[in-house]
């Protein structure tokens, strides 16, 4: 089960920036972020240290963590 968190925690990164990207090029510039790049980040972020927790992968714990003060 952790894994699958872990799984979908990643999935939402990689969406976050899909998106995020296809964004920019329909209008031609960067400025701004999504909403829904918004959640998916903070929805990663949070899933993956559910994941990184009970594995106490520090790295980990650190990248997301910073993710979700920042």
């Amino acid at each position: 089960m952790i894994q699958f968190v872990g799984f979908i925690g990643a999935i939402a990164y990689v969406l976050s920036g899909f998106s995020q990207a296809l964004l920019s090029i329909k209008n031609g510039h960067s400025r701004g972020v999504s909403r829904g790049c918004a959640f998916l980040t903070i929805m990663g972020a949070v899933l993956s240290l559910i994941y990184a927790f009970p594995r106490g992968d520090i790295v980990l714990i650190l990248n997301f963590s910073s993710t979700l003060i920042i």
